[in-house]
C-alpha cells in the first residue's frame, strides 16, 4: 500500500510539473515574488526523490553516471572559478539554472511504464495546443481592439517570460 501511494503522488506531482515544464516557459510566469512555482515543484519532487531513496530505491547506473559526470564537471568549474578569484554570488548565479538536473532521479522514479510515457505526450500535445490557441486568442482581442495592445504589452513585458519584436 504504501509503495502504491508514493506511486500516485508521484505519478500527480510529474504530471503537474511536466505542464508546468511545457507551458510554463523559462520559469517565470507563475511566481510568488522571488519565489516561482518551478523552484516549488522543485523541491516537492526534491522531497518525493528523497522518500524514494528512504524507501530502498535505487537509480539505473546510466542515470548515477550522468549525475557523477555532471557533479565532477561543474564542481571543477566552481573549483577553477574559486582559484581565479570569482565571487560566490558569481559562480552560484552560474551554476543555480543548471541545477534542475537534479530533477532526473524524480523523472526515472516517475516515468517508469508505457503509461507514463503516454501522459507525458499528452501533456506535450495538449499544453502547445493550448498555447497556439492562448495566441490566437491573444490576437484576436488585440486586434480587435477589446483590449489596448499597451495594456497587454506592459504587464506582459515586465514578467520577463514575453519578447515582443520592435516593430
Amino acid at each position: 500500500m504504501y509503495r502504491t501511494l508514493l506511486s500516485r503522488i508521484t505519478s500527480l506531482i510529474f504530471f503537474v510539473v511536466f505542464a508546468e515544464l511545457v507551458v510554463g516557459g523559462g520559469g517565470r510566469l507563475f511566481s510568488f515574488g522571488p519565489i516561482t512555482l518551478r523552484m516549488v515543484l522543485f523541491a516537492i519532487a526534491m522531497i518525493i526523490t528523497a522518500v524514494h531513496f528512504l524507501s530502498g530505491e535505487h537509480l539505473p547506473k546510466e542515470f548515477k553516471r550522468i549525475l557523477t559526470v555532471f557533479v565532477v564537471v561543474y564542481g571543477l568549474g566552481i573549483a577553477i572559478g574559486i582559484l581565479n578569484g570569482a565571487e560566490p554570488r558569481q559562480w552560484w548565479d552560474d551554476i543555480r539554472p543548471l541545477l534542475y538536473i537534479f530533477m532526473l532521479p524524480f523523472f526515472a522514479f516517475a516515468v517508469n511504464n508505457d503509461q507514463a510515457v503516454n501522459h507525458a505526450a499528452k501533456v506535450i500535445r495538449w499544453g502547445s495546443i493550448s498555447l497556439a490557441l492562448l495566441f490566437f486568442l491573444c490576437l484576436i482581442i488585440i486586434h480587435s481592439g477589446s483590449v489596448p495592445f499597451l495594456d497587454f504589452y506592459n504587464p506582459a513585458i515586465a514578467s520577463t517570460e514575453f519578447f515582443f519584436r520592435g516593430e
